[in-house]
Formats: structure tokens, C-alpha cells, sequence
């Protein structure tokens, strides 16, 4: 059966909407045009720290010329000197231009400033604080990876079948160290109909969960694909319309904005699957364009470059580097970033341990619209013993304000409310939510062994302690 371009349907994969956008190259320059020269020039600095070749440039521009700052050509010859660095003639010529304008004093001023600067935002400082270090043998200490114990099949949907409809979609999740997921959410997909037996199939995965040393931990970015096809298919999709997709969107990437490069990024790694081998090597660079949009302050991309060093995803996995990029990304407005990031500093186990900070992250999260982000914010909270009534109040609020319509994991969100109400007395509401987050589990035939022990205690007026249970793993 042959395939329809249903395919460049562009996977429907969604890419994220781009507003509230920080530290893009195109919106300081938007500012420096409008002569907002002050703002301009922390973005272009901000920018230069992660490498980008035009916001050094314009960095050392408004020095020369005074925007910003006050007029001073040595601090521009140093910046344009970190400009020049990978050959750009441009740079090179405005180098030259004030070369002579400039007293052999003055030149030798210039060249210790660059050799400060060059410790910070020089290529090869970048490169070895904030870039990822590729290998194919990528290691991460006393970390041992999940394991699937169960991964049921997602059942072909009918109405998909009567039409011949193939397709695919990419569901995104975390693994709890308990082995069961949690936050289950649709990253890409090619027909809505897969979407529904694709997450009926997560929320039944169990895991042997990801440990350190002997701990279990939860991992928060963990992706499955699932594949839907007819028996009997050939499985081959119109290359020729794959590749002129493709082929036009790389045309873009490297004279167009930090957004082609991602959407470039974004579509080659959605549709590598769909090619042939032959012309899957003609779009296999899609994590170079992903951190070059990174490197633009794409905030999206720079998410994608801070969860795939964090996981070691083709890659060091690196925390130290992982956690500057997820936070300029949260720092941007990403809630994904944020709720990531505010979970890592949290439980403290890529990160280093801090509640509070933790705490405050996910709560931007969650402020951000983000619905289990409200969801964890009230878990957290909720089982923490030194929680005051002032922040439990606040995840009532956050609990009452969750979307059901957008919110996919209700199971999660009918143990924090279970666990809630047991915290403020109300055991009667207590025991409705455990028993739909009990209907739930067995729906999915989770176990379900600590739920029946916390329904047990709610029978007896006991508050929830304990949502995880780590006991068999």
C-alpha cells in the first residue's frame, strides 16, 4: 500500500509556539533597531556566552560606537578579536580599520581584555563548559538505566484500519522510581487516532527503574515511538516528497533565523525513520542544527540540547552543562524547562539537592500553565512533613486549578488530591480520590499494593505518607 503524504502532515509534530522568547538573536537585534540599546546589549552579552559569532560582534559594535555603554574602543577591539575568531571577514575587516586607529599602548590594553574575555566566551571555553561532548560509548558512573519489565502493545485503531491509515506518534514521559510512568504527554504524531491507544499503552509500562548505586531515581525525560501499520503494508513512504521537505527546510538553516534551524532540527529528527538509508545520511545532522538554534538562544532548542546532554542522549551525560542549558531555557519560560529543571534541583539527583529552589521552579512552572506541574507541585508538598499551612494552601489552589481536558496522568493527579485532603482532615474527600486513583491503576493493572494500604489508613483517618513505593525494585 502506498503512502499519501499524510506524512507531511509534518507529523502534526507541533512545533512549540514562539512566544515569550528570551535571548534570541533576533529579538535583541529587534531592540538595538528600535533603539533600546541598554536591553539590546545584555541580550547580545547573554548570547555571546554560549557562542553565538553575530551577538559578539554586535557586542564589540556597540562598544566601538557607544550604544549601550559608553564608547570604547578597547573593549571593542577585544570583543570584535573573539568575533573574528572563526574567520569571519567582517570581523576581520573592522579589526583591521581600527588596527591603525589605535596606539600600539592601546593594542596591547585590547589584547589582555581579549585575553580575559576569551576564558568566558572564547570558541574553546564554550566548547569545553556548555557543548556536548559526542561519543558512542557514553558512560554515566554508578548510574544504571530502566529496564522494561512490561510494555503492552498499542491496539491499531479501527477507524485508522478501515481507512488504511498508517502512522506514528512519539509519546513522552517519566519513569518514577517506583517503574511506573508518570506525566505522560504527546510530543508528535501523524493522525490523532493513534494518539488514544498510544497512551493507553504507556500508562501501563512498567519498569525496572533507573538506579544510582542501589537508589532507584525517577527519570523525567524518557520517549517511546510507536509505529502503526497495516499487515501487509511495504512500509515505504514517498521518499521524493519526504526529501523535498526536508530538503527545503535545511536550505533555510544557515543564513535563516535560530527558528528554521530548529524547525530543520525538529522535522529531520521527526522523519529520519520514515527515509530510506540512503536518504537518511542526507539529513542526519539534526543535533548539530538543534544546538546551533541553541547557540542563537532558540529557548526550545535549548531545552532539547539541555535534556539530551543531561541524559547522555548521543552524548557525555554531563549535569554540570545539562543544567546551564535547562535553566536558560526555564529562565526563558519553557515550563517543560522549568518543571524539569525544578524536579532535578528537588529530589537532587542529577542536580545538586535544593528543595527550595526546586520548589520554586515548578511553581513558575505550574504559574506557566503547565498542568502536572501543579499536579507535583501539591505531591511535593503535600508529603512533605514541614510544609505549614500556607503552602499547603497553595497546592490546594494549584490542585483545584488543574485542566482535567489537558491534563493526561489522572492518576497522579487522584493521589495528590487523596493525599491532600488526608493532610487537611478531610478524609471523606481522601477516600473518593483513592478510590479513583485505585479504579485507575487496575484499569491499567498497575500495582496497586501501596494504594491499597494508604485506602486502608484513610479508612482509619490516617494521613498519606508515601505515594512510591520502592520496596521491590
Amino acid at each position: 500500500m502506498k503512502k499519501n503524504t499524510l506524512l507531511i502532515l509534518l507529523l502534526l509534530i507541533g512545533l512549540p509556539p514562539l512566544n515569550a522568547i528570551a535571548q534570541r538573536y533576533e529579538v535583541a537585534a529587534q531592540l538595538q533597531e528600535l533603539g533600546k540599546h541598554e536591553e539590546a546589549l545584555v541580550q547580545f552579552v547573554a548570547l555571546s556566552a554560549i557562542g553565538n559569532k553575530d551577538a559578539q560582534f554586535s557586542v564589540a559594535a556597540m562598544n566601538f560606537n557607544g550604544q549601550g555603554t559608553k564608547k570604547d574602543y578597547i573593549e571593542g577591539y577585544a570583543w570584535m578579536t573573539i568575533a573574528a575568531s572563526k574567520g569571519s571577514e567582517q570581523a576581520q575587516g573592522v579589526l583591521d580599520k581600527f588596527a591603525s586607529k589605535l596606539s600600539p599602548e592601546q593594542l596591547a590594553q585590547a589584547k589582555l581584555r581579549h585575553d580575559e574575555l576569551v576564558q568566558t566566551y572564547g570558541d574553546a571555553a564554550i566548547h569545553k563548559n556548555l557543548m556536548p561532548t559526542e561519543t558512542l560509548n557514553n558512560t554515566r558512573g554508578n548510574f544504571r538505566d530502566r529496564k522494561p519489565l512490561r510494555k503492552p502493545t498499542a491496539k491499531y485503531p479501527k477507524e485508522a484500519e478501515r481507512r488504511y491509515l498508517d502512522g506514528q506518534t512519539l509519546i513522552s514521559f517519566t519513569v518514577g522510581a517506583d517503574g511506573r510512568t508518570r506525566n505522560q504527554r504527546v510530543t508528535s504524531y501523524t493522525s490523532d487516532l493513534f494518539i488514544k491507544p498510544s497512551l493507553i499503552s504507556v500508562k501501563g509500562f512498567l519498569y525496572q527503574p533507573s538506579k544510582i548505586g542501589d537508589v532507584p531515581v525517577p527519570v523525567y525525560s524518557v520517549s517511546n515511538r510507536f509505529t502503526f501499520q497495516m499487515i501487509g503494508g511495504n512500509g515505504e513512504y514517498k521518499q521524493k516528497a519526504l526529501v523535498k521537505v526536508l530538503s527545503e527546510a535545511k536550505s533555510k538553516v544557515e543564513h535563516g533565523s535560530s527558528h528554521d534551524r530548529y524547525e530543520y532540527a525538529f522535522l529531520a529528527e521527526g522523519l529520519r525513520q520514515y527515509l530510506s538509508d540512503e536518504n537518511r545520511t542526507l539529513f542526519n545532522d539534526a543535533h548539530k542544527w538543534n544546538t546551533a538554534a541553541a547557540i542563537d538562544g532558540h529557548p526550545f532548542a535549548k531545552f532539547d540540547l539541555g535534556t539530551r546532554i543531561l541524559y547522555g542522549e548521543q552524548c557525555d551525560a554531563d549535569s554540570s552543562k545539562s543544567h546551564f542549558w535547562l535553566k536558560s531555557a526555564a529562565q526563558d519560560g519553557v515550563s517543560e524547562a522549568q518543571l524539569l529543571l525544578g524536579l532535578e534541583r528537588y529530589n537532587g539527583v542529577m542536580f545538586e539537592k535544593d528543595e527550595a529552589i526546586g520548589l520554586d521552579w515548578i511553581r513558575k512552572a505550574a504559574t506557566n500553565g503547565n498542568e502536572f506541574a501543579k499536579v507535583q507541585f501539591a505531591q511535593l508538598v503535600t508529603l512533605n512533613p514541614q510544609s505549614d499551612d500556607k503552602i499547603l494552601a497553595e497546592a490546594r489552589v494549584y490542585l483545584n486549578d488543574v485542566k482535567l481536558k489537558d491534563l493526561i496522568d489522572k492518576l497522579s493527579y487522584h493521589e495528590a488530591n487523596a493525599a491532600l485532603y488526608s493532610r487537611e482532615g478531610n478524609f471523606k474527600k481522601a477516600r473518593k480520590f483513592q478510590k479513583k486513583a485505585l479504579k485507575e491503576a487496575k484499569k491499567y493493572k498497575l500495582p496497586t499494593a501501596l494504594m491499597e494500604k494508604n485506602m486502608q489508613g484513610l479508612q482509619e483517618n490516617k494521613v498519606i505518607t508515601q505515594l512510591i513505593d520502592t520496596s521491590n525494585t
